[in-house]
C-alpha cells in the first residue's frame, strides 16, 4: 500500500511542478509578446493570479477536512489541467478569467499533495517526502527549458502539460486511503472555525512574527522572479531559451543549496541564516534593475533564485 500511494505522489508531485514551474516561467513572455500586455497590465494579471491562489486556499481549504483530502487533490489536479490546457488557444477575456482559476487549483493541489505525502507510510516517510521533494525539483529545473524552447508553440505544450495533469488525477483517484468525512457545516460556519484557529495561532508572537514577514517576502519575490523575465528578454535582448536556461540553473543551484543547508542548518542560527538569505536576495534585486548586461543580470537573477529558494530551509 505505501508504495503505491509513493507512486502517485510522485507522479502527480512531477506534474503539478511541471505546471507550476512552466507557468511562472512562460507567464510574463506569453502575456508580453503574444497578448502585447504591458507592464503595467501584466502586473495587474499578477494580482489577478495571487487573487486566485488566495481564493484556493481560503474556499477549497475550507472544505478540504469536509469532503476528503484525495478528493480534492483529485479535482483540483484534474480542474487545474484543464485550465492549463486551454490557456494558450483563447482571447485575452478568458485568459483572465483562466489565469486566477487555474492559480486556486494549482495551489490547492500541491498543498494537499503536501498532505497526502504525509499519509504514505509511518515506515517511509523520509523516503516519501525526498522522492515528492525530488520530483518537483527535477521538473522545476526541466519544465523552463523545455516551455521557452518551444515559445512558438506554447498553445500546444501547456495543453500537454495539461493532459499530464488530468492523467495523474485519473491515477490519483487509485491512491488507497480510507477518509472519514465530517459534515459540511456551512460557510459561514467553516470560515468562524478557520478564524478561530487563526486567533489561537496569533497567540504565538513570535512564531507568527517571523511567518507573516516569511509570507510577505514569499509574494514579493514570486513578483521580481517574474519580472526578471521580461528584464532579461525584452528589455535586455536575451532570448527566451537563454532565459529558460538561467531558470533551469537557478532551480539546480537552489536544489544543492538546500540540501547543504540542511545538512550545516542544525549548527546554524536559523535566524541569521534567514536574514543573510533575505539580505543577499535583496541585493539581487537591485542588481537586476540597475545592471545593463545579460550576463550579469542573469547571473544576479540566478543567484537570487538560489537566495530565495533556499530560505525555504530555515522557514
Amino acid at each position: 500500500m505505501g508504495r503505491r500511494r509513493l507512486v502517485r505522489v510522485a507522479v502527480s508531485s512531477f506534474a503539478t511542478g511541471m505546471a507550476l514551474s512552466g507557468v511562472m516561467v512562460i507567464l510574463p513572455l506569453y502575456a508580453t509578446r503574444t497578448l502585447h500586455l504591458s507592464n503595467a497590465a501584466f502586473a495587474r494579471v499578477l494580482s489577478l493570479r495571487m487573487i486566485g491562489i488566495t481564493a484556493g486556499v481560503v474556499l477549497l481549504g475550507a472544505i478540504s477536512d469536509r469532503f476528503g483530502t484525495r478528493r480534492l487533490t483529485t479535482l483540483s489536479l484534474a480542474a487545474g489541467g484543464a485550465c492549463l490546457g486551454l490557456l494558450g488557444f483563447v482571447p485575452l477575456a478568458a485568459f483572465l478569467v483562466l489565469v486566477p482559476l487555474m492559480s486556486a487549483f494549482l495551489s490547492t493541489a500541491f498543498v494537499n499533495l503536501n498532505n497526502l505525502t504525509q499519509m504514505v507510510d509511518v515506515q517511509r516517510q523520509g523516503m516519501a517526502n525526498t522522492l515528492y521533494r525530488a520530483t518537483g525539483s527535477v521538473a522545476g529545473i526541466l519544465s523552463p527549458l523545455i516551455m521557452t524552447r518551444l515559445l512558438d508553440h506554447i498553445g500546444i505544450v501547456l495543453a500537454v502539460a495539461g493532459a499530464g495533469m488530468v492523467a495523474s488525477a485519473a491515477h490519483m483517484r487509485s491512491y488507497p486511503l480510507d477518509e472519514t468525512h465530517e459534515p459540511f457545516q456551512g460557510w459561514l460556519t467553516e470560515f468562524r472555525t478557520m478564524g478561530e484557529m487563526y486567533r489561537k495561532a496569533l497567540a504565538q508572537r513570535r512564531l507568527m512574527g517571523f511567518i507573516h514577514p516569511s509570507l510577505l517576502w514569499g509574494a514579493l519575490t514570486t513578483v521580481v522572479g517574474t519580472f526578471a523575465a521580461i528584464r532579461l528578454t525584452n528589455e535586455l535582448g536575451a532570448s527566451a531559451s537563454y532565459y529558460g536556461n538561467a531558470c533551469a540553473v537557478g532551480s539546480a543551484l537552489t536544489l544543492a543549496g538546500i540540501l547543504a543547508l540542511g545538512a550545516a542548518l542544525d549548527r546554524m542560527s536559523i535566524k541569521r541564516c534567514t536574514i543573510a538569505l533575505f539580505l543577499a536576495a535583496s541585493l539581487c534585486t537591485v542588481v537586476l534593475g540597475l545592471l545593463g548586461s545579460v550576463r550579469g543580470t542573469a547571473v544576479a537573477f540566478v543567484v537570487f533564485t538560489v537566495a530565495t529558494g533556499a530560505s525555504l530551509g530555515p522557514l
